[in-house]
């Protein structure tokens, strides 16, 4: 729970704290002034004790006749209304904006009428932006009218306060943020409505159930607090990104900063905001953006950059070994004629039925990829030898020899695929070059009749020629 301390810390930063029992004092001063003492006692009242008294006091202090006129004014109404003091000639309504001055006289008239106490909020006219309460009491004695008293307390501190909470309290509800208070101790001070929303909280939660040990992810947290749960004291604009786990059991991204705000309180300690933005959705678009950049939109199969990248790394790591890696290159029998007949889309529809026969027979540590049109790569790493990548591409040979079903038509196509593969450090190659390699001998299942594997065989004639050309095309 938050200590007095902690209560006190609030009070400035959400609201305004009128020291009405000081006001009442003053005015019970005042009140026995002239209840003891008559008319003429009032001209006298700046005997020096009473003076004193009354020039000590925080508000304003004057004394009128029945007309209204001004006989005697404290020091803090002079400071305040810029009067200079009794004049005799001034009346108590001179203090009030001229703009004003008509509609304070109505009411004035109209509580002189009852014997009642007139109050109203008025700006002042002495050319500030000044706003005062003035409270006119009427003063009898032996129940006749012997003048008035009247007390003007400074509002536009607590004006400016409330109009600065307003706006406080509008930037915090209407932020898409979440933003927490926190007292020295670490206790929550106050948790605006959309971080409660973010947390899954109910918006009445007692915020001494609102525990950011638990919210907060241990790194994020250790950086805010200390062991016993106070403010670090170099706090101040450290930057956060971690998680905040909510009611619901889900962790919630966020990126966040801390803020020290000098509060004035007894203790004279400064408070923190903790203003955090849930990045759930930002992180969903972020991992949507990189799957597009790295996989084929038609079959969501891995893309060529992909497959580049991770064969690049497989190559890396079976240098530092003897294992093998494998690459297939595979091009589907066939699929012209389908494509040209059928239509495109039942065409695209057979691509995505290809994609996924062939990846339910890989091994799950490769890597199947489309590189476009109608063919498709299989990065095969950490194989025994050559044997297990020639077994590999007989595998997904086979799988594609049952039919498929293309809106009830029976559709049967086939695959001829090329194998290449390096071994350990003893086979200098690069990616570009195992997977020309591959696709070389793809092209030599197609001339052995189609449906077929053949191996890259590096004593095999390969001009040169055809390196440097290298390209991915369908060659049916």
């Amino acid at each position: 729970m938050a200590t007095d301390a902690e209560e006190q810390i609030a009070i400035p930063l959400f609201g305004v704290l009128v020291l009405e029992q000081t006001l009442q004092a003053i005015r019970r001063l005042v009140d026995d002034l002239v209840l003891t003492a008559p008319h003429p006692a009032l001209r006298s009242a700046s005997d020096a004790w009473s003076e004193t008294l009354l020039d000590q006091a925080q508000v304003g202090v004057f004394f009128a006749d029945e007309s209204g006129h001004i006989l005697y004014s404290n020091k803090e109404f002079a400071e305040l209304t810029e009067c200079t003091g009794a004049t005799g000639s001034s009346a108590w309504l001179d203090i009030a904006h001229s703009m004003d001055r008509t509609r304070l006289a109505k009411g004035w008239a109209a509580a002189r009428k009852t014997g009642e106490t007139f109050q109203a909020e008025f700006p002042l006219a002495s050319g500030t932006d000044a706003v005062a309460r003035v409270t006119v009491r009427p003063v009898e004695v032996d129940g006749a009218l012997s003048g008035f008293v009247g007390t003007v307390d400074d509002l536009t501190g607590n004006r400016r306060a409330l109009v600065n909470e307003e706006k406080l309290d509008i930037l915090l509800e209407n932020s898409d943020d979440l933003i927490a208070l926190f007292a020295p101790t670490g206790a929550v001070i106050h948790l605006n409505s959309p971080g409660k929303t973010i947390l899954g909280l109910q918006q009445t939660i007692d915020l001494t159930r609102v525990d950011f040990r638990v919210i907060l992810d241990p790194k994020s947290y250790n950086r805010v607090f200390n062991r016993t749960g106070g403010l670090h004291s170099d706090v101040d604009r450290v930057q956060l990104k971690g998680t905040l786990a909510s009611s619901t059991g889900v962790d919630i991204p966020f990126e966040g900063r801390v803020l020290m705000v000098n509060a004035p309180t007894k203790h004279d300690k400064p408070v923190a905001f903790l203003i955090a933005r849930d990045m759930t959705a930002q992180k969903a678009v972020q991992a949507e953006l990189t799957y597009r950049a790295s996989h084929d939109p038609l079959t969501g199969l891995a893309n060529r950059r992909r497959f580049m990248e991770r064969l690049e790394k497989a190559l890396i790591t079976a240098g530092t070994s003897s294992k093998t890696v494998g690459v297939l290159f595979l091009d589907l029998d066939g699929f012209k004629l389908v494509n040209d007949t059928q239509g495109h889309l039942m065409g695209d529809e057979l691509l995505r039925q290809v994609g996924e026969r062939l990846n339910s027979v890989k091994r799950s540590t490769d890597l199947l990829a489309r590189f476009g049109g109608d063919e498709f790569v299989v990065l095969i790493p950490n194989c025994k030898d050559a044997d297990e990548v020639r077994s590999s591409a007989q595998r997904l040979c086979g799988c594609l020899i049952e039919p498929f079903d293309l809106d009830g038509r029976r559709v049967a196509i086939s695959v001829s695929i090329g194998a290449a593969s390096a071994t350990g450090p003893f086979d200098n190659v690069d990616a570009e070059t195992l997977l020309r390699e591959a696709d070389h001998a793809m092209y030599q299942a197609k001339g052995a009749g189609r449906s077929c594997v053949r191996v890259f065989d590096a004593t095999s004639p390969w001009c040169p020629e055809r390196r440097n050309s290298f390209r991915i095309g369908n060659p049916c």
